[in-house]
């Protein structure tokens, strides 16, 4: 699940997500509607078998302007889109 709330700065963004399918350094990334992009975070995952993941950030985008967010690995590789 990921959540957004505007501030005068951009937008607070958070992540909760279980068992993310990839081991290795993933990112939190949001997609602009321009097809920009700002990673919000990162972390380690442990594989398939790993716990809750919960990461909080922000990105400089306004909510508006953000198409969907991304978790990929550090190769770039999509594991999940979730889209506004």
């Amino acid at each position: 699940m990921v959540t957004a709330a505007g501030h005068e700065w951009g937008t607070a963004v958070a992540l909760e997500a279980v068992r993310m399918p990839a081991e290795g350094v993933c990112a939190l990334v949001a997609v602009g509607r321009d097809g920009s992009e700002e990673t919000v975070g990162s972390w380690s995952a442990g594989g398939a078998g790993g716990g809750l993941v919960e990461v909080a950030g922000g990105a400089a985008l306004p909510p508006e302007g953000i198409d969907r967010f991304e978790v990929r690995t550090a190769e770039g590789r999509r594991l999940v889109t979730v889209t506004r």
